[in-house]
This record gives structure tokens, sequence and C-alpha cells, in this order.
């Protein structure tokens, strides 16, 4: 009996061809719906996390009042020579007066019969008679005492820079309330130039320190027209430069504006020479010189550059320097 070879014809051949064709194909489409449904369950997982990052970035970043300046500075000068710490050796036997007392004592000064005075960080403005034994509390600048482990409110006075006057009067840059004259004789407080009243378009927010002109005009700085006291540090964080320095006219009472676009003017002083006023910028690390008269009235140049601190108030030394 004749066999027939079984064997698979051309048509079974592509059939199965097409058959694991089909198959393959259907696993790559699974594989590709898997992919992208995974793909889909990172993004929706990751949602929540763009979502709250965004909202950071809206709460923190975009309503954030600071616009950094872009700013070079020269590396540190070395703690030599006249930066040397040994030099702090001459401290060594200084007395700290009333610490209980004098908490945050910015600025001193004196009368012409050596009576020293000084504002602390609660609004409290203190005398001490080399003939007393105690300090006399002679007026607070706000409206309340504060609390001196805080940052003043607008209801305290913080007195920083402060002058005696000719007159028995002391005159008082405050951070909080403005420039100020305070009576030796009755003790009343007057305020020249309250903080918020716009000079030249714009607010005066921080009085930091004042010297007096040689014409008898008030040179105080304003720190910033943009932060008060109470934002100082994003003043410093910004570095940017509102600050300015206002001459007051005793005799009309106007304020305006003598020289501005300085970094957190932050102190006052008359030259030996009288004829300009040394204001350091804190955060610039440098002491500008502001001419008082001539042609050059209001103009400034850098005095001393790349301090290796940030400075603060300024005061003249017996021995023509500060």
């Amino acid at each position: 009996m004749e066999r027939r070879a079984r064997g698979v014809g051309k048509g079974s051949l592509e059939e199965a061809s097409s058959s694991a064709d089909g198959s393959k194909t259907r696993r790559t489409a699974e594989a590709r719906s898997w992919s992208k449904l995974s793909v889909c369950a990172v993004i929706v997982g990751l949602l929540p996390v763009v979502i709250v990052g965004h909202l950071a970035y809206l709460a923190f970043v975009a309503q954030c009042p600071i616009d950094p300046a872009a700013k070079g500075v020269s590396p540190p000068p070395a703690l030599i020579g006249v930066y040397s710490p040994d030099n702090a050796e001459s401290l060594a036997d200084a007395k700290l007066l009333f610490p209980e007392l004098w908490h945050g004592a910015e600025c001193v000064t004196w009368d012409r019969d050596g009576v020293m005075y000084t504002g602390t960080l609660n609004g409290e403005v203190w005398k001490l008679d080399p003939a007393a034994d105690e300090p006399v509390l002679l007026a607070t600048t706000g409206r309340k005492k504060c609390n001196t482990a805080a940052m003043p409110t607008r209801d305290c006075g913080r007195p920083l820079g402060i002058r005696a006057m000719p007159d028995k009067s002391l005159l008082i840059a405050d951070g909080m309330v403005g420039l100020l004259k305070l009576s030796l004789t009755d003790g009343s407080v007057t305020v020249l130039v309250p903080r918020d009243q716009v000079i030249d378009g714009k607010p005066m927010l921080f009085a930091d320190d004042l010297a007096i002109g040689p014409d008898g005009m008030v040179y105080f700085s304003d720190v910033s027209y943009k932060y008060p006291m109470e934002q100082l540090y994003l003043d410093i964080l910004e570095s940017g430069t509102t600050g300015r320095v206002v001459r007051y006219n005793p005799q009309t009472g106007v304020s305006t504006t003598f020289a501005d676009e300085l970094s957190f003017p932050n102190g006052v002083e008359l030259s030996h020479d009288r004829a300009s006023i040394l204001v350091p910028e804190t955060s610039f690390f440098r002491v500008k010189r502001i001419f008082l008269e001539g042609a050059r009235a209001g103009q400034s140049e850098t005095l001393v550059d790349t301090l290796p601190g940030f400075p603060d108030n300024i005061q003249r030394h017996p021995d023509g320097g500060y």
C-alpha cells in the first residue's frame, strides 16, 4: 500500500508565520500599552509633587520681596596689622557698664560737661553722670517699653544714633519712630521727622544715625526706603542701594535727600576738617566720604574699601582718626 508522505504545504507555512507575527504584534502592542500606562501612572503620581512645588514657588519665591543685586566683593583682608586680633588686648581692662540695664546700647554721646547718654533696645534713653553712681532713665521713645529679647515693633522705640546738642537736648535717630528731639530740661520727646514721611517721593523707613554739619544742618541716614527696621535682614540679603542720607533743616523743618544709592548706610559722622561726612555701608564692607560743600556737595567717594567685617557706627577719635 502506498504511503503518502505528510508534509506542510506553502499555504500552511504562511498561515503559521502570519499567526506568529500576529501574536508578536499583539504582545508588542500590549507592552506599549503597559508602558504608556506606567508613564501615565508616574505622571499622575508626580502630579501632587509638581503642584505642591509650584505652590511653594508662588508662596516663597514669586511673592518674595527681595530683588537681589549682583555685586562683586573683594576677598577680605588678612587679619594682620591694624586688623590683628592681638589689638583686642587693649580692651582687656575695659569695664562693662550696667549690662542689666543697657542691653543693645547702639551709640553713646557726651555733652560739654562729660555726661554720657545712650539708647537701648527696649526704647529707653539713659544718662550717666560721672559724678553719680547709677544711670538715670530720661525717656522712652516709643509708645511703650518693649521686650529686649525681641525685634522692636511699631509701638516700640529703638534709639540708635544719638547726639548731645548745645541747647540741652538730644537728637536721636530712632529706627522705629524717626528723627527725634529729647529735651534734657523736661524729658519731653518731639518727633521732627516721623517714620513713613515721604521725602523726595520715597518714604523714610529706617533712621539709623546722624551728624550735625558745620552750618547746623542735621544729616541722618535712612537705611532703606524699601525695608523698615523690622525687615533689616531682607535689606542685607538683597544688598541693594535703597539707602540714603537725608538733610534736615532745623530752622524750616524741611527734609531733603542729600545723597542716595547707598547700601545700608549704618552710621554718619562729621569729618575732622568738617568738609564731609563719613558713612559706613554695611552691605558693601566699606566707608564712604560724602562732600558737604562746593562743586562736589552730595557726591561721594570710597574712603575705606573691603573691611574684614560689617561696619556699623563711626565716631571721630581725638588722635585724628575714626
